[in-house]
Protein backbone atom coordinates (compact mmCIF):
# COMPACT_ATOMS: atom_id res chain seq x y z
CA UNK A 1 0.00 0.00 0.00
CA UNK A 2 1.56 3.29 -1.09
CA UNK A 3 1.01 6.48 0.86
CA UNK A 4 1.52 9.74 -1.02
CA UNK A 5 2.24 13.18 0.40
CA UNK A 6 -0.73 14.99 -1.15
CA UNK A 7 -2.93 14.57 1.93
CA UNK A 8 -2.19 14.03 5.63
CA UNK A 9 -1.02 10.48 6.19
CA UNK A 10 -3.86 9.62 8.56
CA UNK A 11 -6.45 10.68 5.93
CA UNK A 12 -4.81 8.51 3.28
CA UNK A 13 -4.41 5.51 5.55
CA UNK A 14 -8.01 5.81 6.72
CA UNK A 15 -9.16 5.94 3.10
CA UNK A 16 -7.20 2.78 2.25
CA UNK A 17 -8.63 0.86 5.21
CA UNK A 18 -12.12 2.20 4.53
CA UNK A 19 -11.94 0.97 0.94
CA UNK A 20 -10.65 -2.44 2.06
CA UNK A 21 -13.59 -2.75 4.45
CA UNK A 22 -16.22 -1.63 1.97
CA UNK A 23 -14.83 -3.81 -0.83
CA UNK A 24 -14.90 -6.88 1.38
CA UNK A 25 -11.13 -7.40 1.49
CA UNK A 26 -11.50 -6.83 5.22
CA UNK A 27 -14.64 -8.50 6.58
CA UNK A 28 -16.61 -8.07 9.77
CA UNK A 29 -14.65 -9.61 12.60
CA UNK A 30 -11.27 -9.37 10.86
CA UNK A 31 -8.53 -7.95 13.04
CA UNK A 32 -6.82 -4.79 11.81
CA UNK A 33 -3.02 -4.58 11.83
CA UNK A 34 -1.52 -3.61 15.18
CA UNK A 35 0.10 -0.22 15.78
CA UNK A 36 3.51 -1.84 15.37
CA UNK A 37 2.48 -3.45 12.08
CA UNK A 38 1.13 -0.18 10.69
CA UNK A 39 4.35 1.56 11.65
CA UNK A 40 6.37 -1.16 9.94
CA UNK A 41 4.27 -1.31 6.77
CA UNK A 42 3.27 2.34 6.33
CA UNK A 43 5.61 4.36 8.52
CA UNK A 44 2.61 5.51 10.55
CA UNK A 45 3.37 6.78 14.04
CA UNK A 46 1.24 5.88 17.04
CA UNK A 47 -0.43 9.30 16.89
CA UNK A 48 -1.25 8.80 13.19
CA UNK A 49 -2.74 5.35 13.78
CA UNK A 50 -4.77 6.72 16.69
CA UNK A 51 -6.27 9.39 14.44
CA UNK A 52 -7.06 6.77 11.79
CA UNK A 53 -8.83 4.58 14.33
CA UNK A 54 -10.75 7.51 15.80
CA UNK A 55 -11.97 8.44 12.33
CA UNK A 56 -13.06 4.93 11.34
CA UNK A 57 -14.63 4.35 14.75
CA UNK A 58 -16.77 7.47 14.32
CA UNK A 59 -17.97 5.97 11.04
CA UNK A 60 -18.84 2.72 12.87
CA UNK A 61 -16.49 0.79 10.59
CA UNK A 62 -14.26 -0.59 13.34
CA UNK A 63 -14.53 -1.52 17.00
CA UNK A 64 -11.94 -1.73 19.76
CA UNK A 65 -11.85 -4.82 21.94
CA UNK A 66 -9.98 -4.15 25.13
CA UNK A 67 -6.94 -6.37 25.49
CA UNK A 68 -7.47 -7.92 22.07
CA UNK A 69 -7.09 -5.32 19.33
CA UNK A 70 -9.11 -3.45 16.73
CA UNK A 71 -11.57 -5.28 14.48
CA UNK A 72 -13.81 -4.57 11.53
CA UNK A 73 -17.27 -3.87 12.89
CA UNK A 74 -20.40 -5.69 11.82
CA UNK A 75 -22.05 -2.98 9.74
CA UNK A 76 -25.26 -5.01 9.60
CA UNK A 77 -25.76 -4.41 13.30
CA UNK A 78 -28.61 -1.97 13.92
CA UNK A 79 -27.55 0.75 16.34
CA UNK A 80 -30.09 1.94 18.89
CA UNK A 81 -28.64 5.39 19.51
CA UNK A 82 -28.74 4.65 23.25
CA UNK A 83 -25.90 4.72 25.77
CA UNK A 84 -26.55 2.82 28.98
CA UNK A 85 -25.39 4.03 32.39
CA UNK A 86 -25.18 1.28 34.94
CA UNK A 87 -24.32 2.02 38.55
CA UNK A 88 -25.05 1.42 42.20
CA UNK A 89 -26.99 4.68 42.34
CA UNK A 90 -28.43 7.28 39.99
CA UNK A 91 -25.88 10.08 40.32
CA UNK A 92 -28.27 12.52 38.61
CA UNK A 93 -30.04 12.83 41.97
CA UNK A 94 -26.93 12.48 44.16
CA UNK A 95 -26.36 15.43 46.44
CA UNK A 96 -23.29 17.50 45.64
CA UNK A 97 -22.05 19.73 42.86
CA UNK A 98 -19.59 17.16 41.52
CA UNK A 99 -22.22 14.56 40.63
CA UNK A 100 -24.69 17.06 39.20
CA UNK A 101 -21.93 18.56 37.06
CA UNK A 102 -20.90 15.08 35.93
CA UNK A 103 -24.46 14.15 34.98
CA UNK A 104 -24.83 17.37 33.00
CA UNK A 105 -21.60 16.69 31.12
CA UNK A 106 -22.57 13.13 30.22
CA UNK A 107 -25.98 14.30 29.00
CA UNK A 108 -24.50 17.17 26.97
CA UNK A 109 -21.91 14.91 25.29
CA UNK A 110 -24.62 12.42 24.32
CA UNK A 111 -26.87 15.12 22.89
CA UNK A 112 -24.02 16.49 20.78
CA UNK A 113 -23.86 13.13 19.00
CA UNK A 114 -27.65 12.75 18.75
CA UNK A 115 -27.70 9.91 21.29
CA UNK A 116 -29.88 9.19 24.29
CA UNK A 117 -28.91 8.05 27.78
CA UNK A 118 -30.63 5.05 29.32
CA UNK A 119 -30.29 4.84 33.10
CA UNK A 120 -30.12 1.19 34.06
CA UNK A 121 -30.85 -0.29 37.48
CA UNK A 122 -30.59 -4.01 36.82
CA UNK A 123 -27.37 -4.93 38.57
CA UNK A 124 -25.40 -7.45 36.55
CA UNK A 125 -28.33 -8.74 34.47
CA UNK A 126 -27.48 -8.80 30.78
CA UNK A 127 -30.94 -8.48 29.20
CA UNK A 128 -30.32 -4.80 28.47
CA UNK A 129 -27.43 -5.41 26.07
CA UNK A 130 -29.74 -5.39 23.08
CA UNK A 131 -31.18 -1.96 23.93
CA UNK A 132 -27.92 0.05 24.12
CA UNK A 133 -24.86 0.56 21.95
CA UNK A 134 -22.40 1.06 24.80
CA UNK A 135 -22.12 1.17 28.58
CA UNK A 136 -20.88 3.65 31.16
CA UNK A 137 -20.26 2.02 34.54
CA UNK A 138 -20.32 4.11 37.70
CA UNK A 139 -20.01 3.16 41.32
CA UNK A 140 -19.40 -0.57 40.89
CA UNK A 141 -16.42 -2.23 42.54
CA UNK A 142 -13.69 -3.19 40.10
CA UNK A 143 -14.48 -6.93 40.20
CA UNK A 144 -18.10 -6.24 39.17
CA UNK A 145 -16.93 -4.08 36.27
CA UNK A 146 -14.64 -6.89 35.17
CA UNK A 147 -17.51 -9.38 35.23
CA UNK A 148 -19.64 -7.08 33.08
CA UNK A 149 -16.73 -6.73 30.64
CA UNK A 150 -16.66 -10.52 30.33
CA UNK A 151 -20.37 -11.06 29.70
CA UNK A 152 -21.11 -8.08 27.45
CA UNK A 153 -21.03 -8.52 23.64
CA UNK A 154 -17.46 -8.31 22.33
CA UNK A 155 -18.30 -5.39 20.03
CA UNK A 156 -19.91 -3.26 22.76
CA UNK A 157 -17.69 -0.43 24.08
CA UNK A 158 -17.62 -0.09 27.86
CA UNK A 159 -16.08 2.62 30.05
CA UNK A 160 -15.60 2.58 33.82
CA UNK A 161 -16.01 5.90 35.62
CA UNK A 162 -14.42 6.75 38.99
CA UNK A 163 -12.40 3.53 39.35
CA UNK A 164 -9.88 1.71 37.19
CA UNK A 165 -11.16 -1.66 35.95
CA UNK A 166 -9.07 -4.22 34.16
CA UNK A 167 -10.27 -5.17 30.69
CA UNK A 168 -11.93 -1.86 29.80
CA UNK A 169 -11.18 1.81 29.36
CA UNK A 170 -11.46 3.88 32.53
CA UNK A 171 -11.95 7.58 33.23
CA UNK A 172 -10.96 8.41 36.80
CA UNK A 173 -10.19 11.38 39.01
CA UNK A 174 -6.58 11.95 40.06
CA UNK A 175 -7.40 11.65 43.78
CA UNK A 176 -3.73 11.55 44.76
CA UNK A 177 -2.84 14.67 42.79
CA UNK A 178 -5.95 16.54 43.91
CA UNK A 179 -5.18 15.85 47.58
CA UNK A 180 -1.64 17.18 47.14
CA UNK A 181 -2.93 20.35 45.50
CA UNK A 182 -5.40 20.93 48.36
CA UNK A 183 -2.74 20.46 51.04
CA UNK A 184 -0.23 22.65 49.23
CA UNK A 185 -2.85 25.40 49.03
CA UNK A 186 -3.37 25.29 52.80
CA UNK A 187 0.37 25.31 53.36
CA UNK A 188 0.76 28.38 51.14
CA UNK A 189 -1.85 30.11 53.30
CA UNK A 190 0.39 29.50 56.31
CA UNK A 191 -1.38 26.54 57.91
CA UNK A 192 0.80 23.90 59.55
CA UNK A 193 -1.62 21.60 61.34
CA UNK A 194 -3.73 20.03 58.61
CA UNK A 195 -6.00 17.05 59.18
CA UNK A 196 -7.35 14.63 56.58
CA UNK A 197 -10.84 13.28 57.32
CA UNK A 198 -11.93 10.59 54.89
CA UNK A 199 -14.97 8.36 54.71
CA UNK A 200 -14.27 4.68 54.21
CA UNK A 201 -14.84 3.58 50.62
CA UNK A 202 -16.21 0.07 50.98
CA UNK A 203 -16.58 -0.55 47.24
CA UNK A 204 -13.85 1.84 46.08
CA UNK A 205 -11.08 1.65 48.72
CA UNK A 206 -8.50 3.02 46.31
CA UNK A 207 -10.17 6.45 46.30
CA UNK A 208 -9.66 7.32 50.01
CA UNK A 209 -6.27 5.56 50.09
CA UNK A 210 -5.04 7.63 47.12
CA UNK A 211 -6.27 10.84 48.73
CA UNK A 212 -4.61 10.04 52.04
CA UNK A 213 -1.37 9.22 50.21
CA UNK A 214 -1.47 12.58 48.44
CA UNK A 215 -2.12 14.35 51.74
CA UNK A 216 0.77 12.59 53.45
CA UNK A 217 3.25 13.15 50.63
CA UNK A 218 2.43 16.86 50.41
CA UNK A 219 3.16 17.25 54.12
CA UNK A 220 6.38 15.25 53.90
CA UNK A 221 7.57 17.36 50.96
CA UNK A 222 7.04 20.42 53.17
CA UNK A 223 8.99 18.82 56.02
CA UNK A 224 5.91 18.38 58.20
CA UNK A 225 5.18 15.12 60.00
CA UNK A 226 1.67 13.71 60.17
CA UNK A 227 -0.23 11.61 62.67
CA UNK A 228 -1.21 8.33 60.97
CA UNK A 229 -4.19 8.02 63.30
Amino acid sequence: MEISTEQPKYVQLAAKLRESIRSGDLKAGDRLPSYAEMYRDFGATTATVQRVCNLLEQENLIERRSGSGIYVADTTQVLTGNIGILGKADFRTHAGAFFSHLAFGVQAAAEERGQQLVWLHKGEDCDYFGSVDGLLLSGHPAHTNQRIAQIKPAHMPCVSMFITAEGMNSVVVDDYGAAKIAVRHLLELGHQKIACLMLEGRHTPQIPSNRVAGYQDALLEAGISFDPC
